[in-house]
Order: structure tokens, then C-alpha cells, then sequence
């Protein structure tokens, strides 16, 4: 079962987009304006879930930015949009500040039914196996999976190697 739920997401396949049940974008940033990983216009995508109470990611997380932003001074062409997992916006915004990632495309699956309880949009959580945070995938411009469940150095390696530096 679990397979069958990760199989759109392997290796050399075009990472799924995030739409809901009905097929319409539903990730939204802090000013709840919608977003969509095929906007984003680079070579390369790191697309990050984390959650924002998660000590982990406050730990990893900025390892991340320094190595995406040590990747764009050397004047690689990446982006970075980063999930956040959980739904206390309170919490993800302070998260944002704090980590001062900021200049990334930071959204949410930010819904809620009638009596203001989260509610999932789609199955984006099966469909990228997010049992846990950090997780990080890197892209290509055409959005398809280079790599999975790697780490904020492995980002470095893979592009360097990629790219032949």
C-alpha cells in the first residue's frame, strides 16, 4: 500500500504538483496567496517539508539556507520551496522570521472545516512519504526528482556533481 502511494514520486519522475481533490492549487503563503511548485523558474528546486515547532528543523534548517545561499552566490540557479507541516500559523511565521528564510517560497496547506479544525487539502503528505521533518527533495528545472530524502550537504554534492565543479 505504502509503495503504491510513493510510486509517483521516484527517482527521475516529475514530482507531483500540489492540487487538491479537485485538481486546483491549494499551498498558500503567509498572506494566504496561492502557490505552485511549477512557478518556480530554476534549474534547480529544493523543496523542503518541515514543521515549525520541530527541533530538528530549527536545527537543520538553517544549515539548509547557508548551503542553498552559498549555491547562489557561486551563481547556481536554485530556489527553494518549503512545505510546512504542521498548522499553527502563529508558530510557522515565527518560524519563517527566526530562520530567516523569508526570501523563500514558504507555504502551507493552510485549510479548515466549519468548526476551524485543519483539514487536508489532498494526500501530498502519502504522495511525498512525510512520516518525518526535515525532509528535503531536489529538483530540476522541469521539476522532476533528482534526489530524495537527502541532506543540506548532499544538495552541494549533487549540484557540484551535476554541474561538473
Amino acid at each position: 500500500d505504502r509503495a503504491q502511494k510513493i510510486a509517483p514520486n521516484l527517482i527521475g519522475r516529475k514530482a507531483s504538483e500540489f492540487l487538491d481533490f479537485y485538481g486546483r492549487p491549494f499551498m498558500k503563503d503567509t498572506l494566504e496567496k496561492l502557490h505552485t511548485l511549477q512557478e518556480i523558474n530554476a534549474d534547480y528546486t529544493a523543496l523542503i517539508f518541515y514543521g515549525p515547532t520541530c527541533g530538528h528543523c530549527k536545527k537543520e534548517i538553517p544549515k539548509v539556507k547557508h548551503d542553498v545561499d552559498s549555491l547562489i552566490a557561486a551563481g547556481h540557479n536554485i530556489e527553494t520551496f518549503a512545505v510546512a507541516t504542521e498548522f499553527d500559523k502563529t508558530e510557522w511565521k515565527k518560524f519563517i522570521n527566526n530562520q530567516k528564510i523569508g526570501d523563500w517560497t514558504n507555504v502551507a496547506d493552510i485549510n479548515h472545516d466549519e468548526e476551524g479544525n485543519p483539514v487536508a487539502s489532498s494526500d501530498w503528505r502519502d504522495k511525498y512519504d512525510i512520516y518525518s521533518t526535515p525532509v528535503i527533495y531536489l529538483l530540476d528545472k522541469d521539476k522532476k526528482i533528482i534526489a530524495k530524502r537527502i541532506t543540506h550537504t548532499q544538495i552541494v554534492e549533487i549540484i557540484s556533481r551535476l554541474e561538473g565543479n
